[in-house]
């Protein structure tokens, strides 16, 4: 019927009947345009005869040339064999999950037929004029409901019909307007069966950043151990689909859903007990190469690792949720966490060591098989395979390590310091002139020495096997190897300011 449609499933655009046609209605633009193939997919449902993709391409691009408006094209016809009888044939949708009636007129009939098939009529006097009583038309063809439904049987439309649309035609009416009389339905698709992990995606104690530089520890073992028993990965299983039907009365199967096992990714020291995977020990969840869920054992210390604790060898994570005394020691073949200070102590970490308090006095020895996190080191021997983040400042410490970083507020007193690429402070030295040494082994030309804030005398500092004494206070700088000598560059100077100064040099 003119401008009737279906509620549109698409904000953007909708398909409807007008008259012998089916147009389509590009609204004003919307966050997601439509496209051909959405389109497309919708006229299948119509009763158009063919999808003309081209057309509805032409559409779409005159319509972005002024997406404020909205567009109006046809874009098909219903397809009507020239042999049909009036008033009506039946036409189903491409994927017919729609039938309609479509108008069929009568053939006009030709005006010499009407004037020979006209009875002869008696001559009258030359003087009077003869006017020939006008044609009648024919009577319009009526549709009664049960024509309509014996059409429908003939097609083969038998399943979905719109009874209160087919009833209205009762005993008799014309067929003026495209009309939908039988609607199927769509195969729903279920749901794929899916795994849900209740693990840190983000891998833990990472430093978190609260302004002005400043780098917030606390938060390094939120998260990354369990308990017995913890909920681990839960399985949800697929939920199956819906079938449909379309107006023939074919059933419709939804596509299958994909199940998944839970128990491929039952790992060490893990159980499934029906939809979900536990851990049957405390410790630390991982995903195994592959693919499975592990729970490393943990020995956790609940206050002080002192006399009533003794040494720990473990080859797992050590916890120590306070200090570690004077004289004890750590072994862990895992990552070490410890809340409180470190004062004279040693310990060995196969991977991280975080550190939330003071690693200072009574000379703390570390050996580190990754990262190194701590607020401040004092009086330390370090040597580290990865990246050492301090909060504060380091004083009178003897650090090997990838790359050093402190805040900007930060500071390098005393010692000697040594990085791979990268030692980047806020201040280096005193003014009390404590001798302090640094020292980037790399030649690479990305590597640099960086001073935020300031650069003391008394500093010595070597970049890629070339030195540099520093003999008058800097405000800020950094300092790169160029061309075998060691120059100085504003503190934010990057690769290219460095490279730009190499060139320099060379010309």
């Amino acid at each position: 019927m003119t401008g009737e449609a279906d509620p549109p499933s698409h904000p953007a655009f909708e398909l409807r009947h007008a008259h012998d046609r089916v147009e389509l209605v590009l609204y004003p633009a919307h966050e997601a345009a439509p496209s051909v193939e959405a389109i497309s997919a919708e006229l299948r449902s119509t009763a158009v005869g063919a999808v003309d993709s081209m057309t509805i391409a032409r559409a779409l691009s005159t319509h972005a040339r002024n997406p404020h408006g909205t567009l109006v094209t046809t874009v098909g016809y219903p397809y009507v064999l020239a042999s049909t009888e009036p008033p009506c044939t039946v036409v189903m949708s491409l994927d017919r999950l729609a039938a309609f009636i479509v108008p069929v007129l009568p053939p006009a009939r030709p005006a010499t037929a009407a004037a020979s098939e006209a009875p002869a009529e008696p001559l009258a006097d030359a003087g009077d004029s003869v006017v020939p009583e006008p044609e009648p038309e024919p009577a319009p063809a009526l549709l009664t409901a049960a024509e309509l439904r014996q059409r429908l049987a003939d097609a083969g439309v038998v399943a979905g019909l719109l009874d209160d649309v087919i009833d209205a035609y009762g005993d008799g009416m014309v067929p003026e307007e495209i009309c939908c009389v039988a609607r199927g339905v769509r195969a729903v698709p279920g749901v794929d069966a899916r795994l849900e992990y209740h693990i840190e995606s983000e891998a833990p104690g990472a430093p978190v950043g609260v302004g002005e530089g400043a780098i917030d520890l606390h938060a390094l073992s939120a998260h990354r151990f369990v308990v017995e028993h913890t909920p681990l990965v839960t399985h949800w299983p697929a939920i199956p689909g819906t079938p449909g039907f379309d107006v023939r009365g074919t059933v419709l199967e939804p596509p299958p859903v994909r199940e998944t096992d839970l128990q491929k990714v039952a790992g060490a020291n893990t159980e499934v007990t029906g939809d979900t995977l536990a851990a049957t020990i405390a410790g630390r969840p991982v995903v195994n190469p592959r693919g499975a869920v592990d729970v490393l054992p943990v020995f956790e210390v609940a206050g002080n690792l002192d006399f009533h604790v003794g040494n720990i060898e473990f080859p797992g994570d050590v916890i120590v949720r306070g200090d570690v005394r004077p004289g004890f020691s750590i072994k862990a073949g895992g990552s070490v966490t410890i809340s409180g200070l470190v004062e004279g102590a040693s310990i060995t970490a196969g991977h991280d060591l975080s550190v939330l308090g003071t690693v200072g006095e009574h000379r703390t020895t570390l050996e580190v098989g990754g990262n190194l996190r701590a607020r401040y080191l004092h009086t330390t021997d370090a040597r580290v395979t990865g990246a050492v983040t301090v909060a504060s400042e380091i004083v009178s410490c003897s650090i090997a390590a990838a790359s050093i970083t402190t805040n900007s507020q930060g500071r390098v007193v005393g010692g000697y310091i040594e990085a791979v690429t990268t030692i980047d402070t806020g201040t280096f030295g005193s003014k009390e002139g404590r001798s302090t040494e640094v020292c980037v082994t790399s030649e690479e030309p990305d590597a640099v020495i960086r001073a935020r804030r300031a650069v003391e005398p008394g500093l010595l500092l070597s970049v890629g096997g070339r030195s540099l004494p520093i003999r008058d206070e800097i405000s800020s700088a950094s300092f790169w190897n160029v061309n075998g000598v060691v120059v100085t560059l504003p503190a934010g100077a990057d690769l290219a300011a460095a490279e730009a100064r190499r060139a320099e040099e060379a010309a």
